[in-house]
């Protein structure tokens, strides 16, 4: 039961966060790849929390 619960609430997670660091413009290289960086750790923070909850409120506790 756990399996499919925790596949439906990482999907849910993952296409809510999916826009994060979309439509943005660098000026150079590095300030693309910095971004990059940081977008991918803000977007796996939100998708970890957003498991998180969904999971809970689905009646699982860690």
């Amino acid at each position: 039961m756990t399996r499919p619960a925790l596949a439906e609430c990482k999907y849910q997670a993952k296409a809510a966060t999916i826009a994060i660091g979309q439509g943005q413009r660098y000026k150079s290289f590095s300030s693309a790849i910095a971004a990059g960086i940081d977008d991918g750790i803000e977007q796996a923070i939100d998708q970890k929390e957003l498991i998180e909850d969904c999971m809970k409120a689905k009646g699982f506790n860690q």
